[in-house]
C-alpha cells in the first residue's frame, strides 16, 4: 500500500476476508484463497484476524487526504541495506512525515532491524516519534538520535526492517488516533 502511495499509484485492499471461489473443472479445484485480512472457514465464519488487518488499520489511520507526497524531498538515507523511503507533509501545517523500510530481500517473519541514518533538509520536527505500522506501536525518539542544523534534521540509528515504519511528529499520529 505504501509503495503504491509513494509512487502515486492508486491501490486498494483486495479483500477483507478469505474467499472460497468454488472453482470447478469437472472437480473441485484448490482450497480457500488466503488473501483476505480476516481468516475464514468454508462457511465464512471468522477464524482469526490476521496481522495484516491491524497493519492496514494502522496505515489508514495516518495516511489520509490530509497528507501530500513530497515528490522531490531532499531526503537521504544511509543503511547497510536497500531502503524504500518516501516523504509527505501535512496539508496546512507542513509537518513532515517519513516512511521507510528495507526492501532488498523477500519479506520474512524475522523482524531483526538494521540501523539507518536519515537526513531531511528544509524540515523541522518538534516531537518526533518512530511508529511501527505493523504493531501500531508509537515510540519516542531520544534526543541523542536527533540532530538539527539550520532547517535540516538528521535521525541517527533509526531501526528499520522489512515492514514500513514512520517518523513523524507525535501530534500528527496522536490526532489521527484520537476519538
Amino acid at each position: 500500500m505504501l509503495g503504491d502511495l509513494g509512487h502515486d499509484v492508486p491501490s486498494l485492499v483486495f479483500s477483507i476476508a478469505d474467499l472460497d471461489y468454488n472453482r470447478w473443472d469437472g472437480h473441485r479445484l484448490g482450497d480457500m484463497d488466503r488473501y483476505g485480512l480476516i481468516k475464514t472457514d468454508k462457511q465464512y465464519r471468522v477464524l482469526k484476524v490476521k496481522t495484516a488487518y491491524y497493519a492496514v488499520q494502522n496505515v489508514v489511520s495516518v495516511f489520509d487526504d490530509t497528507l501530500e507526497r513530497m515528490a522531490d524531498a531532499p531526503l537521504e538515507v544511509q543503511c547497510d541495506a536497500e531502503v524504500a523511503c518516501f516523504a509527505y507533509r501535512k496539508k496546512g501545517t507542513g509537518q513532515p512525515l517519513l516512511t521507510l523500510w528495507t526492501k532488498g530481500d523477500v519479506p520474512s517473519d524475522d523482524n531483526s532491524t538494521l540501523k539507518a541514518t536519515v537526513r531531511l533538509r528544509q524540515a523541522t520536527f518538534q516531537d518526533p516519534v518512530w511508529v511501527d505500522l505493523i504493531s501500531g506501536g508509537i515510540f519516542e525518539l531520544p534526543p541523542a538520535m536527533l540532530a538539527t542544523d539550520g532547517g535540516s534534521v538528521a535521525f541517527k540509528d533509526i531501526p528499520l526492517y522489512d515492514a514500513p515504519i514512520v517518523i513523524v511528529d507525535r501530534t500528527v499520529v496522536m490526532k489521527a488516533n484520537a476519538w
